[in-house]
């Protein structure tokens, strides 16, 4: 599910719980578990890690991939750099934006 969310995921809520109850239908299928069981506690039980917080991780892995091909002589380069050093996130810029 989290194919190729460096271009369709941009942190929208419902977005992620419509994945989420996916998710939790899988699990369910999966894991032959009691269809009413919370959503949360399946998860636990499959070693499953939150939704939104797994597709956070994966566009970090993306943004340093891109950050360690580029060259760092290129003055886009030094603007993210210096952005880094002042400790602004991803998630701060997000929170910015919205």
């Amino acid at each position: 599910m989290e194919y190729g969310c460096e271009v369709w995921h941009n942190g929208d809520v419902s977005q992620i719980k419509k994945l989420e109850s996916i998710q939790y239908e899988t699990l369910n299928r999966v894991t032959g578990i009691y269809h009413g069981t919370a959503s949360h506690v399946l998860a636990k039980e499959a070693a499953v890690p939150p939704l939104g917080i797994k597709l956070e991780h994966v566009l970090e892995l993306i943004l340093t991939r891109i950050l360690l091909r580029l060259d760092h002589g290129n003055s886009g380069f030094e603007r993210l750099k210096k952005n880094g050093e002042n400790g602004e996130s991803l998630q701060k810029r997000k929170v910015l934006r919205n």
